[in-house]
């Protein structure tokens, strides 16, 4: 289980770089987009094909991205995850988000391989302040269960 201080040390950055945004505005990775820019998050999307999303613009890959931005929130396929955790690495990036249903035993293994912060299983809205009412009750069910991250 991921640790509350390895959440805590991702939510500092407050400067994201984001992997799963759609054209499709009900797509969970464009919720997360929306919920962070909101709670104050600088989002940078990665897309190959669009140049804007949800009125954000697009660096085409990891490698593109602004030196600045230290973490990365991955919100794809299982099976492509290993690949983008891959391209945060050699870029330098030492935080690395999997949002939930996006978990990969090669992607952790390999994060851990080169010491390398990574979250999965893990909801980041349960923990980006200010949470809603929604994640928030989430949370106190988690933390009455004795599930939520210590």
């Amino acid at each position: 289980m991921v640790s509350k201080d390895t959440i805590d040390r991702f939510l500092e950055n407050k400067k994201l770089a984001l992997v799963g945004a759609s054209r499709n505005r009900t797509a969970f990775g464009n919720v997360v987009l929306r919920e962070l820019h909101t709670k104050g998050y600088e989002m940078t999307i990665i897309h190959p094909k669009a140049r804007q999303i949800a009125s954000f613009d697009t660096c085409p890959s990891i490698k593109d991205l602004p030196e600045d931005v230290k973490a990365v929130v991955i919100g794809v396929q299982p099976e492509a995850a290993v690949n983008v955790v891959k391209e945060a690495i050699d870029k330098g990036i030492r935080h690395i988000w999997l949002l939930r249903g996006v978990t990969s035993d090669k992607a952790r293994r390999l994060a851990e391989q080169h010491e390398v912060s990574l979250i999965d299983g893990e909801c980041i809205l349960m923990y980006a302040e200010p949470v809603n009412w929604l994640h928030g009750m989430h949370r106190c069910f988690r933390k009455l269960a004795g599930t939520l991250p210590q």
